[in-house]
């Protein structure tokens, strides 16, 4: 890195973020050539996080050089991410430590791998957290709604317990057609994280007055969602299954989501309402 990049990233926020932004933006497009990608947590993803998180430091009346600092810990808390349930924030913060603690200053640094660390826990006092608050909150949206339903089918298969699992099932069901036993045991290994998600994650009091609303309409396209799988429904099922298939072949979110063909209203409204979430992630609220 040269001199004047290095100088250029110690400024502050306000006077040199749109450069840093590029810096940060290539940074992270060259991490994910070298050490691969996971498709629901791939550098488009990371990116709409990070403008999303950004959104949010703005909301809660965050300063300039906050937000910056959100847009950061937006794209970088979920760069290693297993395939599996594995925790993975510990590993998150030592990696954004070492990318960040020579650009930018002690406290913003200590701001960003406080959010990488603690993404999956959203504070209870936003204000005097302002950076992991808007990380936290970012990291949390996707997790219902359309988009969910999007990510978390693509996701499962990738895992390596759900392969196992798939593999070991294939090996004692007989199946009177080819794929019978993966797409049912897909199926059902999807409702089970879509009903843990519920129970892990959905707490509407912990979310800020003008995240409200959207957030109650995303559990409710979640809960829709759970309950289409549930009565074996077409178009859950077609969607679940659908992007499970993408999931196996490592299609990344967006071209996943873009390539997948609806069968009723209600999975079109899915992927309309998920490509929106990844195109304009900053108007949402």
């Amino acid at each position: 890195m040269t001199k004047e990049v290095t100088r250029q990233g110690r400024l502050s926020a306000r006077s040199g973020w749109p450069k840093r932004k590029i810096i940060i933006d290539r940074y992270m497009r060259f991490v994910e050539h070298v050490g691969g990608r996971i498709p629901a947590h791939d550098y488009q993803f990371n990116r709409v996080t990070a403008l999303l998180a950004e959104r949010i430091a703005q909301l809660l009346g965050a300063t300039k050089p906050i937000q910056s600092q959100a847009f950061i810990g937006g794209f970088v808390h979920d760069r290693i991410r297993h395939v599996s349930n594995a925790p993975h924030a510990e590993e998150s913060a030592d990696f954004t430590q070492k990318i960040i603690e020579k650009r930018f200053g002690k406290r913003p640094v200590a701001r960003i791998v406080k959010a990488a660390r603690l993404h999956d826990k959203i504070p209870g006092e936003f204000k005097k957290n302002l950076v992991w608050a808007s990380v936290a909150l970012a990291d949390d949206v996707p997790k219902f709604g359309a988009i969910g339903a999007f990510r978390r089918s693509l996701f499962q298969a990738q895992k390596k317990e759900n392969i196992k699992r798939v593999a070991e099932e294939q090996g004692r069901r007989p199946q009177t057609e080819p794929g019978q036993v993966e797409r049912e045991l897909a199926i059902k290994i999807i409702i089970e994280r879509t009903n843990a998600m519920t129970k892990e994650h959905w707490k509407p009091d912990r979310y800020p007055g003008f995240m409200q609303k959207y957030m109650q309409r995303q559990f409710e396209m979640h809960n829709m969602f759970r309950q289409g799988l549930e009565k074996s429904e077409p178009w859950a099922v077609n969607l679940a299954w659908e992007m499970y298939k993408a999931g196996k072949k490592g299609t990344g979110l967006k071209e996943a989501i873009e390539g997948y063909k609806p069968i009723a209203r209600e999975d079109s409204e899915f992927r309309e309402q998920a490509l929106t979430f990844l195109n304009n992630p900053e108007k949402l609220f």
